[in-house]
């Protein structure tokens, strides 16, 4: 829940970022069905670079108004090799080479977006950044 919440932006704002117990339930489900999955395959840690966030923050960052992150259902992340960033197509592709549950996949040059949703059907949907540079699935 600590890597979750944590924000420079809301550091820096003094914007509160606490993760209410009722979200909690949904970053369990995407830790266990995604990221905990793909660190165990690659070995390697996997950072979250941006985790829940409250109206305020996620208003203060420039998100989008009915972002996943909003709700604990989405966690934007990199694996790490030697401090160095897998490729995100690479994640991308042991993504779906493992079956993950997804409801939205997207990849950023830096990062890769994923979300899961408990309460409705997952669409499994693979997007790319407009500023997207890498190969795609």
């Amino acid at each position: 829940m600590v890597e979750f919440g944590a924000s420079p932006t809301a550091q820096q704002r003094g914007i509160d970022n606490t993760i209410p117990k009722a979200k909690q339930r949904n970053i369990r489900a995407l830790v266990h069905a995604i990221l905990q999955p793909l660190r165990t395959s690659f070995g390697l840690p996997c950072t979250i670079t941006s985790g829940f966030r409250t109206a305020e923050l996620n208003r203060a960052i420039g998100g989008a108004a009915n972002s996943q992150h909003l709700k604990g259902e989405a966690a934007d992340c990199a694996i790490l090799r030697n401090s160095v960033r897998i490729p995100t197509i690479e994640v991308a592709r042991r993504a779906v080479e493992l079956g993950l549950p997804f409801d939205q996949m997207k990849l950023y040059n830096n990062f890769i977006h994923f979300s899961l949703s408990i309460d409705r059907e997952n669409r499994g949907q693979v997007l790319y950044a407009r500023d997207y540079t890498g190969a795609r699935l």
